[in-house]
C-alpha cells in the first residue's frame, strides 16, 4: 500500500496532465464538430447528447464518491451507481459510457489510496464540486441562450442527409432538435475545466515540491 501511494504521490502531475490533454482533445473535436462537421460525424453528435445525460449522474455519483473515497461505504456508492449507468449503457447500445464511469471511479480511488496527504482528498472533493457548478452555468446557460445559439455546420440539411435524424428519430427534445445547443454545452463545460485545471496547478506552485511536499494548510489552500 504503501509504494502505492509514493506511486501515485509521484507521478500525480502527469495523471493531471493527460486529464488536460483529454479535455483539450474533447474541446477540439466539438468544436471541428459544431463548424465543419463530416458526414460520419453524425454519431458523434449523438453520442454528445446521450453523454449529457449521464454526466448529470457522474456528477452525482463524482461527489459522493470524492467525500467517501476513504470510507468502506465508497464500494457501496460505486456499485449503485455502476448499476444505474450499466443500463444506461445499455439502453443507449453503447458502453464506452460504462468504461468512462470506471475511469472516474479508479481517478477518485487516488485519493483513498494516497497515504497521509490531504491534498488529494481535498482537491477530489474541490474537483467534485467544480464539476457540479460547471454542469449548472453550462446547462443554463444553454437553456437561456438556446434561442441565439447559431446552427453553423449543423444545419438541417446536414442533419438529414448525415442520418442524425433518423437515428434519432424516436426521440426529442430540445437537445435532439438543436444538436447546436449539446455543441456549445460541451465547449463551454471543457473550457471552464482547462480553466480550472491549470488555476490549481498554479496555486499548487506555491507549494515547493509541489504536491508530495503539501502540508494540511486548508486555509491556505
Amino acid at each position: 500500500m504503501e509504494k502505492l501511494s509514493q506511486f501515485l504521490q509521484k507521478y500525480d502531475l502527469k495523471f493531471e496532465n493527460l486529464q488536460i490533454l483529454n479535455y483539450f482533445l474533447s474541446l477540439f473535436f466539438y468544436i471541428k464538430v459544431w463548424l465543419v462537421p463530416g458526414q460520419g460525424d453524425a454519431t458523434f453528435i449523438t453520442n454528445g447528447i446521450q453523454l449529457f445525460v449521464v454526466e448529470f449522474l457522474m456528477i452525482h455519483s463524482g461527489v459522493f464518491l470524492s467525500v467517501f473515497a476513504r470510507s468502506k461505504k465508497f464500494i457501496l456508492i460505486a456499485l449503485l451507481y455502476g448499476f444505474i449507468i450499466y443500463g444506461l449503457a445499455k439502453s443507449f447500445h453503447n458502453n464506452y459510457y460504462f468504461y468512462f464511469y470506471l475511469l472516474i471511479v479508479m481517478n477518485r480511488m487516488r485519493a483513498g489510496f494516497a497515504g497521509s496527504n490531504p491534498l488529494f482528498f481535498i482537491r477530489n472533493i474541490a474537483y467534485s464540486i467544480a464539476g457540479a457548478i460547471f454542469f449548472l452555468i453550462a446547462g443554463i446557460s444553454m437553456a437561456v441562450l438556446e434561442k441565439w445559439i447559431p446552427q453553423f455546420g449543423l444545419t438541417e440539411v446536414y442533419l438529414n442527409t448525415s442520418g442524425f435524424r433518423w437515428q434519432n428519430a424516436k426521440t426529442g427534445g430540445m437537445l435532439v432538435d438543436k444538436p447546436q445547443t449539446v455543441m456549445y454545452f460541451w465547449i463551454v463545460y471543457f473550457s471552464l475545466w482547462i480553466w480550472f485545471e491549470f488555476y490549481i496547478q498554479d496555486k499548487l506552485k506555491d507549494y515547493k515540491g509541489g504536491i508530495t511536499s503539501f502540508s494540511f494548510k486548508t486555509k491556505k489552500f
